[in-house]
Formats: C-alpha cells, structure tokens, sequence
C-alpha cells in the first residue's frame, strides 16, 4: 500500500521519494489519511527540508485530515531544523487550540527551536511549563535549553540549567558540556570553562574535541597560557581527537604571553603527529619567533608554510620581516 511505502521512505529519510509517491497517491484519488501524512511529514523532517513539511501540514487540512500530537511534533521538528523558531511557536500554541496535548517530545522540540535561533528566554519559559505540567526533563530538554542560552550568550544561565541537571540526576553528555562550556567561552568566562572540561575528561562522558577546542580558546583570550597548555594536555591523553584548531589555540595562548619556547614545542608535538596546521596558527608561531628574537626559526616556518602549501598572507610577511629586523 502507499502507506506502507511512504513509511518506508520516512524510517530511511527518503523525503523525495515520499513527495513522489504523495503526487502519486493524488494523480489516481487515493485519499490521503493521518497515518500517511504523519510519515510524510517525518520523512520532511528528517531531510531538513522544513518548507516541504509545513506544506504538507497545510495539504492535511485542506483536507480535512484529523491532525494528532504526531503530526505537530514532527512539523515543530522540522521547523526546529531549519531554524524556524517563529513556525516552531505559532505550530505549539496551534495544539492548544486545537485541543492535542502538549507532551515532552513537543516541549523538547519547541526549545530546541528555540535553541538554535538563541531564544533563550522563550526556551527557559517552555521549561518552566514543563515543570509546572509536572513532565520529565531529561537530557535532551537540558541540552536544548543550554544551547539556547550559550547563543544568546547567556553564560550564567548556562551554568545554572547544567547545575539543574546534575542536581536532578539527569546524566550529562557531551552536548550538555559543549554547550556549558561554549556559553562561557563565549563571554570570557575562561575559568569555568577550562573547569568545565577538566570535569568532563575526568567522568565518564566521551570527550569532545570541539568542546576543549572552546575551552582553550576561552584561556587563549584571558591569557593563561598554563590552564591551556593544561587542556592541550588532557585533549592528548584523552580518546578526544587533536585538531589544528586545538594546537592553533594553545600556540597562539603561548604567542600571547610571549612563551615563544612553548609554543616551538608544541609546534613539535604536531609535527610528530602530522596534524597539518593552518595560516592562523603557524602565523602566531612566527609572531612567537619574533618576540623572542629567533629569526632563523621564524623563516623556518614560513618554508614549512610553503612546503606543506600553506599560503601566507600579509601577516605572515610582517612577522617574519619583524622577526629579521
């Protein structure tokens, strides 16, 4: 049946496919149903493809098909998805018109929207409902609300919701970190940030490359060179995968604070790991070669620059006619 395969299509995000066999279904007057229109819309989600969603939540009632909690949860979903807070909202209180209960997959869904966009306070007021409706928090209703507030730039509530979700008993995991960790980088929070990841190398949560990555970015800008050399420590001896970015952010703390040893040092260890460096980060070695005065040093890297076929750019030939003079 039509059914059955536009289920199919949805369970493996084949949304084309589904649109395909919708047409299909219309060309010959198959009466579209809920179960159907349900699995379309899904599929939509699932394919970030939000507009194609929502439009087919307007087909189902032009054609009078009953719409259920399913229907608005995977609609909000999608909306979630493609960063449409505004559809996300309109389509929640919709359900109270239409008398669909609200449920946790719906209130988690609609923060996540939120989320995305930054709109912390509208995702912290769903929360708040959810408590006084008496529904479970679990880890993606905390997760949802902290990244809404780290790209609202919210660090402090950030912090407070992590708070909450331990207090609770509620697991965290790596999102929950990230986002913690990002709210407080974001705003020059370094110490809590670089905090946050000793933390989580310490517990039994996977370690996340992008969140250390924040993390020692947040002590690069508040210039302790030592807690992100520290970090740049934990991220080696951690199962998280080094990146160019975690070097580039610890030699350019060294570079800061004028630690232009470290940061040869450093430049070593990924020499040896073969992790190929980018123009920022081999730009702040060479700016670290100048201000200790090791010229060679300095033309070393700008030969290694154009080996590995790193373009310079005009920082790099300041630097390194600084380093010469």
């Amino acid at each position: 049946t039509f059914s059955a395969a536009i289920s199919a299509c949805e369970k493996v995000g084949k949304w084309e496919k589904t649109l395909h066999l919708l047409s299909v279904m219309a060309e010959i007057k198959v009466v579209l149903d809920r179960v159907t229109s349900n699995a379309a819309i899904s599929a939509c989600e699932k394919g970030y493809v939000w507009e194609k969603a929502l439009h087919l939540f307007s087909i189902m009632a032009r054609s009078l098909v009953e719409s259920n909690d399913v229907t608005f949860n995977a609609a909000i979903s999608a909306c979630g998805k493609g960063c449409e807070w505004e559809g996300a909202l309109k389509l929640f209180l919709m359900m109270s018109q239409c008398e669909i209960r609200s449920n946790a997959i719906t209130f988690n869904a609609t923060i996540g929207a939120c989320g995305e966009h930054g709109e912390w306070a509208k995702a912290l007021i769903l929360l708040h409902r959810m408590v006084q409706e008496k529904l479970e928090l679990d880890a993606i209703t905390f997760n949802a609300a902290i990244r809404a507030c780290e790209r609202g730039g919210e660090w402090q509530r950030a912090l407070q919701l992590f708070g909450m979700m331990t207090q609770s008993g509620t697991r965290c995991t790596t999102f929950s970190y990230s986002g913690a960790m990002g709210a407080c980088g974001k705003r020059g929070e370094w110490e809590r940030a670089s905090q946050l990841a000793r933390i989580m190398a310490q517990g039994d949560v996977q370690c996340n490359t992008i969140s250390f990555n924040v993390a020692i970015s947040a002590c690069e800008k508040g210039g302790d060179w030592k807690k992100a050399l520290q970090l740049f420590g934990v991220v080696a001896h951690s199962k998280a995968e080094m990146s160019k970015m975690t070097a580039g952010a610890a030699i350019s703390a060294c570079e800061k604070a004028d630690e232009w040893e470290m940061a040869l040092q450093l430049f070593s260890v990924m020499l040896c790991t073969r992790i190929e460096l980018d123009a920022i980060a081999l730009n702040a070695l060479i700016s670290a070669c100048e201000t200790g005065g090791q010229w060679k040093r300095a033309l070393q890297v700008v030969s290694l620059m154009l080996q590995g076929k790193v373009v310079p750019d005009a920082v790099t030939c300041s630097a390194a006619i600084s380093a010469c003079e």
